[in-house]
C-alpha cells in the first residue's frame, strides 16, 4: 500500500471521471479536470518533495547537523527528525514517479492521441 492514496485505484477513478466529463461537457472539461487538476497536483507533490529532500540533504552537509528540530507555535510544539523525513520523502518520490508513469499510460488510453493534443495546443491570436 502506498503512502500518497489511501485508495489503491485513486488514478484509475480520476481517469474514469475524465471520461465521464469527456462524455457529458466535451474533450476540453475532460482534460482540464484529469491533467490540469489531478495531473498537475501530482506532479506538484512530486516537486515538493523532491524541494524537501534537496533542503535537508544541505542541511545533512553542515558540521553542526542534528536531525531533530523542535518548533513551538503557541502552546504546540512540534518535533521533527529529519533523517525520517527525508526517508519518507524519498519513498514518497519513487511512489510518485511511478505513479505518473502509471497516470499518463491510463490518460493516452482513455483519450487518443489527436483529441488531447488538439486540446493542449496552445491558440495564438
Amino acid at each position: 500500500m502506498g503512502k500518497i492514496f489511501t485508495n489503491n485505484n485513486q488514478i484509475e477513478e480520476w481517469v474514469e471521471a475524465a471520461e465521464g466529463i469527456q462524455h457529458q461537457f466535451g474533450i476540453e472539461k475532460a482534460i482540464g479536470y484529469v491533467i490540469g487538476e489531478k495531473f498537475c497536483n501530482l506532479v506538484s507533490m512530486l516537486y515538493a518533495s523532491r524541494t524537501t529532500i534537496r533542503a535537508i540533504h544541505e542541511e545533512k552537509k553542515k558540521p553542526n547537523y542534528k536531525p531533530i528540530r523542535e518548533r513551538t507555535y503557541g502552546n504546540s510544539r512540534l518535533v521533527e527528525n529529519l533523517d525520517e523525513t527525508y526517508e519518507a520523502e524519498k519513498a514518497k518520490i519513487i511512489e510518485a514517479e511511478g505513479l505518473l508513469v502509471k497516470f499518463v499510460f491510463l490518460i493516452n488510453q482513455a483519450f487518443s492521441p489527436h483529441d488531447s493534443a488538439n486540446t493542449l495546443t496552445p491558440i495564438h491570436g
